[in-house]
């Protein structure tokens, strides 16, 4: 096979990548519809963040991603700083091809029309809706991975072990049972299998954010190294973080299925932080996630240390 250089491989790879990002039918199960935009976050939460209709966040498009990479620029430069996004404006971090209109108007109502309760219903929506949002691309990982392999830049990952931590950080599998499941708890209501905790937080209406992962267990996962390590929707922990109405607190959701023993470790590490600590871990969880949305006035007044470090967290580095 002829031998390309790196920068000829981004481009390639930018032109793959593009084809293994589409969603052509709603996720909610057995639907055949095409999706239409839907808010990854609730609209409703995303007006009390705005600023004539508008949030911040990061999302670089693809030809400046490419076009960074292939002159040898660091990463940061792209997010300099965050850029403005219409709510309705169908672009991530604002909306992703999820579902067909009638399941994002239909199911997703109890998030759209009410204020947030607690109501199990409405937990397991915050958690369906973060889970559709990480599996929106569900084969992106295996993909980027045979390609590599076929391209020959599997050296791009010098070890088997960073390969299997790849594939197992993203989890595919277990995340798409987990949706299946929640999935079937909204189709019957009966959320007898899902529990939560709630955080009220002394953070003003500044940011949302949502994400489904598997907390890693620190000294203990090390099987995750030799891609052993195997993982079930039972392992699957969903947060969301947004504003009340007041606008002067923000809730924090954190839910997992029942008999979760690795989510019950780590609401056991959540419960050993002193209350200041775990507002500033909850705060960074959000602000890390690639779908934070951020209130314009909010930034704005904001010192540039301040700005530089947020950018920071959000990059995490």
């Amino acid at each position: 096979m002829e031998t390309i250089s790196e920068r000829q491989a981004i481009g390639l790879f930018h032109d793959a990548s593009k084809k293994w990002e589409t969603s052509n039918q709603c996720l909610y199960p057995k639907c055949k519809k095409k999706p239409i935009g839907s808010h990854v976050i609730p609209r409703s939460i995303l007006k009390l963040l705005a600023e004539n209709g508008e949030v911040l966040g990061w999302k670089p498009s693809y030809h400046e991603l490419v076009q960074n990479a292939q002159n040898n620029q660091e990463i940061v430069r792209l997010y300099e700083e965050p850029r403005s996004f219409g709510i309705e404006e169908d672009s991530f971090p604002i909306k992703l091809p999820l579902y067909c209109s009638y399941h994002d108007s239909i199911l997703f109502a109890p998030l759209e029309q009410t204020e947030f309760t607690e109501h199990p219903k409405q937990v397991a929506l915050l958690a369906y809706r973060a889970l559709s949002y990480n599996t929106c691309y569900p084969h992106l990982v295996n993909n980027t991975l045979a390609w590599a392999k076929q391209h020959e830049f599997s050296h791009a990952f010098s070890s088997p072990e960073e390969a299997a931590i790849l594939q197992n950080s993203f989890a595919t599998s277990a995340l798409l049972e987990a949706r299946d499941q929640l999935a079937s708890m909204l189709a019957t209501e009966d959320y007898a299998q899902i529990e939560w905790e709630l955080f009220m937080l002394n953070i003003p209406a500044c940011i949302a954010s949502t994400a489904a992962y598997i907390p890693i267990i620190e000294n203990q996962d090390t099987d995750i190294l030799n891609g052993t390590l195997s993982f079930t929707a039972q392992d699957v922990l969903t947060f969301s973080l947004f504003p009340d109405n007041t606008q002067m607190k923000s809730y924090c959701v954190l839910s997992r299925f029942k008999g979760s023993q690795r989510a019950d470790y780590s609401r056991v590490a959540f419960r050993q932080l002193s209350r200041s600590d775990l507002q500033d871990v909850l705060f960074a969880t959000a602000f890390r996630q690639g779908n934070v949305c951020i209130a314009p006035a909010w930034w704005n007044s904001l010192k540039r240390e301040d700005k530089q470090q947020l950018k920071e967290i959000h990059l995490d580095f």
